[in-house]
């Protein structure tokens, strides 16, 4: 979420060591979740590759 003005209550809350801690680990969380797409779509790949070899093969 992007807060443009961040309201009153929001800014109290951004001070809590809770808050921080929750932030942080979001952002862990949005990392190891690109990691993981990114690996998926190189499998997807590699499948396809594969896939295209095995229809030259059956076509000759």
């Amino acid at each position: 979420m992007i807060y443009r003005g961040k309201s009153r209550s929001f800014r109290k809350a951004e001070k809590f060591p809770a808050f921080k801690k929750m932030k942080k680990m979001a952002k862990k969380q949005l990392k190891n979740k690109d990691w993981k797409n990114e690996k998926i779509g190189a499998l997807k790949a590699e499948f396809l590759k594969l896939k295209n070899k095995l229809y030259e093969i059956l076509r000759s």
